[in-house]
């Protein structure tokens, strides 16, 4: 061999020594990167996501131009709901090559999530144009619509995911219902969830969809049609002349306890819908007559007409009522009430209410003592949050009210200050409805009473319970109880009272 060859293959020693030394650590660096993503992936579809982002974290800093690993870090972040993150990898696993087409119902729906309802309708458009998922991205379009206020258009866009894709009937029926219900159409609004319920009956949305269904039939003015509830009640009140808890010199009360009979009628219009607006009207009649102690026996008719406008996440209601008061076949009391209502719900579960009335009180016994003349006008304001969970078949409210009575006479002009808070919740069965709720009234009189010559203060507490059987969807039964304890500093107004109410109510 000359010198020449041997040069040439020392040099071809050197060129392979150096291309191993390069190359093979290489290959096993991609080696590893793709073990790391494997496992990250499979930690992801196992649904074990702390496990999943810490692998794909460390993916995605050794393989940065990586799709796959940004739109399973996507996913995962999506799942433990760290969305932002979330929409950051989904942008990544769109603008990387080779871009993830799934990635683009992903993005969409975060995007929905978060609120960042501009930017979804721009994928909206990019995903309509690449042809992904044309059903899916129909049923996300859909849910933007709604965000928008635009229901009809949300309609039309569920109605073409259902067309495209079987499979997203029932959630797209759903949608379509709840689209419905914000304009209003009720009775469309439940020919969607009885679809739903018809088309699989056993599925948890089929569930879901016959709860609410129940729920929207016992909505006052949720409905085209004339709403009519009749009942009737046996009820017994330990205290009807609330006779004070300790004695008065030189006054004895007896037989303070008598039953009663107590019936109801109400009537509820078919609700009138333009646009956002609708109209609803109410007549209710309450009778209450005693077996012995007829001096308090009480009459009372009220109609009212309540005109809202839709907000999409909630409602500005106005309603207008007028109350008659019968006392003993006499006329008692005429109260006139305007009470502006704003409900919105910050997020699903989350319901929030804000209200501010003025309501004029003309009572229409005539006194002898001016201080003692109860004629007022009343302005209150309240605020309140409503939470509904357990799939709505659950309710906590709790509400505020400040209320100011300016009364003709000394006597029983008031700041008063009221919080008030229930729970309903299933008993034992679906059919079965408990309520326990409790009252704190706080009442400080303005002025130092004229009669017994000190200032009246009254702190008023009640708690009730009622257990309520839905027997059928017209028939129902109730049982209650309430008890209520007055103090005051004025020790005639302070007493104990104890009332039951058995009763039947009919709904046509």
């Amino acid at each position: 061999m000359s010198c020449m060859q041997r040069r040439i293959m020392q040099k071809k020693i050197v060129l392979l020594f150096v291309f191993f030394l390069i190359v093979l650590p290489l290959s096993f660096s991609f080696a590893a990167d793709d073990v790391l993503i494997q496992q990250g992936i499979a930690q992801y579809k196992a649904e074990n996501y702390e496990e999943a982002l810490e692998l794909l974290l460390k993916a995605r800093e050794t393989s940065p131009s990586s799709s796959l690993v940004a739109y399973y870090l996507g996913l995962t972040y999506k799942n433990l709901e760290k969305h932002k993150e979330a929409k950051t990898q989904f942008l990544a696993a769109l603008n990387l090559t080779p871009p993830v087409q799934d990635a683009y119902t992903e993005l969409i729906e975060t995007l929905y999530i978060l609120g960042e309802q501009d930017a979804a309708r721009q994928w909206l458009k990019k995903a309509e144009q690449s042809g992904v998922k044309p059903a899916h991205i129909a049923f996300l379009n859909g849910l933007v619509l709604v965000k928008e206020g635009r229901y009809d258009d949300a309609v039309a866009s569920f109605n073409e995911a259902k067309a495209l894709d079987a499979s997203l009937s029932q959630p797209a029926d759903l949608q379509i219902a709840l689209a419905h219900i914000k304009m209003r159409r009720y009775d469309d609004a439940k020919k969607s969830l009885r679809t739903i319920s018809v088309m699989d009956p056993t599925t948890d949305i089929a569930a879901f969809a016959q709860g609410y269904e129940r729920a929207l039939e016992k909505t006052p003015g949720a409905s085209n049609r004339w709403q009519l509830t009749v009942g009737l009640a046996y009820q017994y009140d330990d205290n009807v002349l609330l006779k004070p808890t300790q004695s008065i010199p030189g006054v004895a009360i007896t037989d303070e306890g008598d039953s009663s009979i107590v019936a109801t009628l109400g009537v509820v219009t078919p609700t009138l819908v333009s646009g956002k607006w609708s109209v609803t009207g109410r007549y209710n009649f309450y009778d209450n007559t005693h077996s012995t102690l007829h001096s308090h026996d009480i009459f009372s008719q009220s109609v009212s007409i309540d005109p809202a406008y839709s907000l999409g996440k909630g409602a500005l209601s106005f309603p207008l009522s007028y109350s008659h008061v019968w006392l003993h076949n006499q006329q008692y009391l005429g109260l006139l009430a305007f009470r502006p209502t704003l409900q919105l719900m910050l997020a699903p579960g989350h319901i929030i209410q804000a209200s501010a009335g003025y309501a004029k009180q003309n009572m229409f016994q005539q006194v002898v003592d001016p201080d003692e003349a109860r004629d007022a006008d009343i302005y209150t304001v309240s605020a309140g949050y409503i939470h509904p969970f357990n799939q709505s078949r659950n309710v906590f409210n709790l509400m505020y009210e400040f209320g100011k009575m300016e009364t003709d006479g000394r006597n029983w002009a008031n700041t008063g200050h009221r919080v008030i808070a229930g729970l309903l919740l299933p008993f034992f069965r679906d059919d079965l409805k408990l309520v326990l709720s409790g009252d704190f009234f706080y009442q400080d009189y303005d002025n130092i009473n004229t009669i017994f010559g000190g200032k009246r203060l009254d702190r008023i507490y009640t708690g009730l319970a009622n257990l309520r059987w839905e027997i059928n969807k017209t028939v129902s039964a109730n049982f209650q109880y309430s008890h209520t304890t007055a103090d005051s500093t004025i020790s005639i107004y302070d007493y104990n009272r104890n009332i039951v109410t058995v009763g039947m109510e009919l709904q046509f």
